[in-house]
């Protein structure tokens, strides 16, 4: 498994984590301390702020979960999937996902 695909796992394993002490850690292992995160909707900068914006999705959107459903494209800084992320209702939903923007 490579380095990338590491960080990717261990970034979907935030968004999937509900402790966030535990999240915390997940954070630590994927995000530079002056990581940001942006796209239609969200935006946080720093570590505490994408653990506080992470939470506040869980809350909109309890008992969804995201998984990877294609490879990785890796190109220069950065790496894009596509996502799926299944709810309680069994609800899927799919998108090209970029750590600095999202688009459908």
């Amino acid at each position: 498994m490579s380095d990338v695909t590491k960080i990717v796992d261990t970034y979907l394993a935030m968004w999937n984590e509900t402790d966030p002490a535990r999240r915390a850690e997940y954070i630590d292992r994927a995000w530079a301390r002056d990581g940001y995160y942006v796209d239609p909707q969200l935006e946080a900068e720093g570590r505490a702020a994408l653990n506080d914006m992470v939470t506040t999705v869980q809350a909109r959107f309890p008992g969804h979960r995201f998984r990877r459903i294609s490879g990785i494209d890796k190109s220069s800084r950065r790496a894009s999937l596509c996502l799926g992320a299944r709810g309680p209702r069994r609800l899927d939903s799919g998108g090209r996902h970029r750590r600095r923007r999202a688009r459908c």
